[in-house]
């Protein structure tokens, strides 16, 4: 790895990554690997990884018999005194669509909320629930489609002295707005 992070690597680096390939491999060991939660996908191109997320999600859906919640990012400057506005956020790192259901592993990716907490970009968790105001969930209407808040699991996450966890039972889940 290191000569390829240089740009130099040599004929056996590359049958040795070609061997590596999951091809290779039984579908039993596949099966294996793709349920460790350390297991971490690398892809060349986005749409590589989009295609492995929507994988991942639909078996999470599946085993777990939870629902798909599709959070979409809406700008609206209808309401008095609001002045948000699509071009105010051009440069920004927003995700507009976010597909998620309980037990899906998510990766904080946007932003460092509290790295010194264990809350920064790369961080990996589980959602553990999904929260809205009303019964009707992202079905309502169009300026009540997001959750209240999203309960997340991240192992990583380590709360400053002082400062109370928000489920004592569980320290490393956060409760994500």
């Amino acid at each position: 790895m290191s000569r390829l992070r240089v740009g130099e690597p040599t004929e056996d680096d590359s049958n040795r990554l070609m061997e590596l390939h999951l091809d290779e491999y039984a579908e039993k060991f596949k099966e294996e690997l793709e349920n460790d939660p350390k297991c971490l996908w690398a892809f060349a191109k986005r749409a590589g990884m989009h295609k492995k997320n929507t994988e991942m999600l639909v078996k999470t859906h599946r085993n777990n018999k939870s629902p798909v919640a599709r959070l979409q990012c809406v700008f609206d400057s209808s309401h008095p005194g609001s002045t948000a506005n699509h071009n105010h956020f051009y440069g920004k790192n927003i995700i507009y669509n976010l597909d998620i259901c309980v037990g899906a592993q998510v990766c904080l990716e946007t932003a460092n909320i509290e790295p010194s907490a264990g809350l920064f970009v790369g961080a990996i968790g589980r959602v553990v629930e999904i929260v809205y105001d009303k019964s009707v969930g992202p079905n309502s209407e169009r300026i009540d489609h997001l959750p209240r808040y999203v309960v997340v699991d991240i192992p990583t996450f380590k709360p400053p002295e002082g400062v109370p966890v928000w489920d004592k039972n569980n320290p490393t889940v956060s409760s994500l707005k």
